[in-house]
């Protein structure tokens, strides 16, 4: 069995939202407790309260914790791994919960003290509801992520073998010679978002105005973020379909965020989370995804003479110069061969 997780847009009526938002307080409140009192005794591993416990230490300070779903506020104590308080002025507030279930049609989700809410999206097949976590977006907009157990059944593909070598240039090139180009989602936006955000800055904070402005650059950003995701899942899914064995470069991300040139474009294309997503589909369908060491891998060596220049090795740029015979190669292309040659 496997797990998998789900995001169904939710339409909480007022009554809903309203004991939503009393849960998330509530959940907050616990949290920052019991993190306030394990950085007293300065204890590094949490420990999961009992009802009894939570009940004899806090209901008789905040009798009002008996209203909310208290399973959820139980559920905080085992997140107290960021080591940071929670707000009620953070952007994403979101309490896990557990005992939800699903209606016939698949149209409403009955959660524990709220009651049944609509919700929207693509369930699949599953076996069971593991559980679930309800979120409110920047926006305002609210989403019940759900847990849920089913049974991979192996896909078939056309059996490839195939390299991948990512890039800032173009996303992705492949031994086969195949190219995806890079989208650009946040680069092709950048002009807005600064335009917006300086709009932002010159608002009162905690004003009308600026909370207005804040939903008008959290809409934008959350437009990019859904791009990119949706990029990514297509080509994964791709790959998945017409390989059996896909080769990556296993890559330090954040050493190379550390260049701060090209810091903001690494970011932007996301490649760890293309790595996150041909992990899971190849661990639910039958392929195999393998990593090729980055160090026996180079980048730099022209194919036609053999030379190995120290410079211009970068990822901003395919299409490269040999300093010694002048000819240009395509590094990406002979990288994503060497990725297949090393990882198999």
């Amino acid at each position: 069995m496997a797990y998998r997780g789900v995001i169904l847009k939710a339409y909480p009526t007022a009554t809903q939202r309203q004991k939503i938002e009393q849960t998330f307080g509530c959940c907050r409140l616990v949290y920052n407790n019991r993190l306030a009192k394990r950085q007293e005794r300065a204890d590094s591993k949490p420990r999961i309260i009992s009802f009894p416990e939570i009940r004899s230490e806090y209901f008789k300070d905040f009798p009002f914790l008996d209203s909310v779903d208290i399973r959820a506020c139980l559920g905080t104590t085992t997140d107290l791994s960021s080591l940071r308080f929670k707000s009620k002025r953070d952007h994403w507030q979101s309490y896990r919960t557990w005992g939800v279930s699903l209606n016939r049609e698949r149209t409403r989700i009955d959660l524990p003290i709220v009651g049944s809410i609509k919700v929207k999206g693509f369930f699949g097949s599953y076996s069971r509801i593991v559980g679930a976590s309800i979120k409110r977006a920047p926006l305002g907009e609210y989403y019940i992520v759900l847990t849920l157990e089913f049974k991979p059944e192996p896909r078939p593909n056309k059996g490839g073998q195939i390299g991948i070598d990512v890039g800032l240039d173009l996303y992705s090139v492949d031994s086969n010679g195949h190219e995806n180009n890079n989208p650009q989602y946040y680069e092709k936006s950048l002009k807005k978002l600064k335009r917006l955000q300086r709009r932002l800055d010159r608002k009162t904070k905690d004003s009308k105005n600026y909370e207005k402005q804040r939903r008008r650059l959290a809409k934008v950003h959350a437009k990019i973020a859904n791009q990119r995701k949706d990029y990514l899942q297509k080509l994964t899914t791709t790959l998945i379909r017409e390989n059996q064995t896909i080769c990556v470069e296993e890559l330090d991300i954040q050493a190379m965020l550390a260049d701060k040139s090209a810091s903001q474009h690494i970011a932007s294309a996301s490649w760890r989370m293309f790595r996150d997503m041909l992990t899971y589909k190849a661990a639910w369908y039958g392929n195999e995804l393998k990593l090729a060491t980055p160090s026996l891998i180079s980048r730099s060596i022209c194919p036609h003479c053999g030379y190995k220049s120290s410079g211009n090795t970068d990822r901003l740029t395919s299409m490269r110069m040999c300093p010694n015979c002048k000819k240009f190669f395509d590094a990406d292309q002979r990288v994503a061969s060497k990725i297949l040659l090393n990882a198999l």
